[in-house]
């Protein structure tokens, strides 16, 4: 299936781009970062699981829809996966 990605903030930064879209063989959100963490190394995953936390930094939009911490969602074919920083402010 072909998923399509959206990296947003300190994420882009890491990655060194901002959008991308490739072929995903797996089912979940959890399968995805794998993916992710053996494509772009130690920095990704050390800032996504910095805290042992899932997004407690950022958010991971599925369809637009916040995963929150359920790295079971599935992703379907052609899913979009936006990867967010937290708008902290005030």
């Amino acid at each position: 299936m072909i998923v399509h990605t959206k990296y947003l903030g300190k994420i882009s930064e890491i990655i060194g781009k901002e959008f991308e879209s490739f072929v995903f063989k797996g089912e979940t959100v959890e399968d995805f970062l794998k993916i992710l963490y053996k494509k772009y190394g130690k920095n990704l995953k050390n800032y996504l699981e910095k805290s042992n936390d899932l997004g407690e930094d950022y958010v991971i939009l599925v369809c637009g829809r916040n995963i929150e911490t359920n790295k079971h969602m599935k992703i379907r074919d052609g899913d979009d996966v936006i990867f967010m920083p937290l708008a902290i402010g005030g």
